[in-house]
This record gives C-alpha cells, structure tokens and sequence, in this order.
C-alpha cells in the first residue's frame, strides 16, 4: 500500500466511516488508536531462517497500547498459544523489576563524590555503594550483574573487586592518586583538587569531569 493510500485508510477509520481496521505487524505500529485491538498471533514467520519467531514483548505493549480511545473503555485481546499463555501474563501484567546499570558509570560518580569530600578510602567507596539502587538490586537478582556466589560474602567480594577496578581506571587515567599509608590498608585520602590542570585522559569517554584529585 501506498504512503498516501495508508494515510486515507487511517482518517478514515479515524472519522468512523471505517469500523474496522486490518493491519500487518509491520504496519500496525502506525495504525490509530481504537476501541479494540485484536492480536491475531505472538510469532511472525522469518524467512532468513525459515521459523516462527516470537514478538518481542515490547512490540506487545506498543500493540496494546493502541487501545486507548479517550472516554472510551478500550479493550485488546492477545490470541496464542497455550503454552505461552502463562508466559505473556506475567510479562504484560505484572511490573518488570528495573535493573541498575550504575557499575558502568562508578568513575564519574567516584570523581564527583571523591572531589565533594564524601569518599576517602576504598573502604568509602564500598560503603557509599551500599546505600545506591544499584546495591539492592545486587541482592536481589545477582546473576544479572555476573555475581557467581549470590552469598553476602560474594556479594562483598564483588563490590571490593568493582571499586578496585574502578579506582584503577582512575589512576592509570591520572584522575587521582592513591596515597596509600602504612598503618591503614585501606589508605587516606588527603582533598587535593587542581582545576587548572592542563590536560586530563577521559578513559574512553568514561570521564568527563575536568578535575584533578589526590587519593
């Protein structure tokens, strides 16, 4: 169907003369809002690899959401199988847990609280963790974040090795120095900041806090 067809099938069914609207997956995406939408399958045939491949759950939900007539009590059906049945319940009815992609972004924060005096010892860093979203949802689901002992030792380890890591980067990106002292292991930090420093190394665009601390 042409561009322009679609767009006189569209108002027309958006003005009512049409009561009832046809759509392929791939152009229903476009289709106007209604009353009642109708899911005629969960799967499409690929042809690359000759299968029945499944929808995508957020395919689902933007089908889902074209029912949303205003003042109107907007329904949608979803036909499939039996054996997904159980499946699309849970997914289109029950809220999906939001995981934590904090431990990919720990250097800037680390500068900003490092620089803000919050953080003064890798023992600060593992302890200011404890307090994040990031933290709960390590307790929670640690296979996500590739936690092999779901222990609260392995728990502890993991976030002792994360921190290292990361001050690591730190410093081999001449963003702070660690000032390790002999009576304390987990070593003092001593506030140092330069903001006329010349030139900083972004660690692959991980830092962009022009600021120079001293750990």
């Amino acid at each position: 169907m042409s561009p322009s067809d679609q767009r006189m099938v569209e108002k027309l069914f958006s003005v009512g003369a049409l009561t009832c609207l046809l759509a392929t997956k791939e152009t229903c995406f476009y289709c106007p809002p209604a009353n009642a939408i109708i899911v005629m399958s969960t799967q499409g045939y690929e042809g690359k690899e000759h299968r029945y491949i499944d929808y995508s759950i957020n395919d689902l939900l933007e089908m889902v959401g074209l029912a949303r007539l205003p003042g109107a009590n907007a329904k949608c059906v979803i036909l499939t199988h039996c054996s997904q049945l159980d499946y699309y319940k849970k997914f289109l009815r029950e809220s999906l847990p939001l995981e934590s992609h904090f431990n990919y972004f720990l250097h800037d924060a680390f500068v900003s609280e490092i620089n803000g005096g919050v953080i003064n010892s890798r023992q600060d860093c593992v302890e200011w963790l404890t307090y994040t979203y990031f933290y709960q949802r390590l307790q929670h689901n640690p296979s996500f974040y590739g936690v092999k002992n779901s222990s609260r030792v392995g728990t502890t380890e993991y976030l002792s090795e994360l921190v290292e890591s990361t001050l690591d980067d730190l410093v081999k990106g001449k963003m702070i120095e660690m000032n390790i002292s002999e009576d304390e292991d987990a070593g003092q930090i001593d506030e140092k900041t330069e903001e006329d420093e010349p030139e900083i190394i972004a660690l692959n665009g991980k830092i962009t806090r022009n600021s120079f601390i001293s750990i």
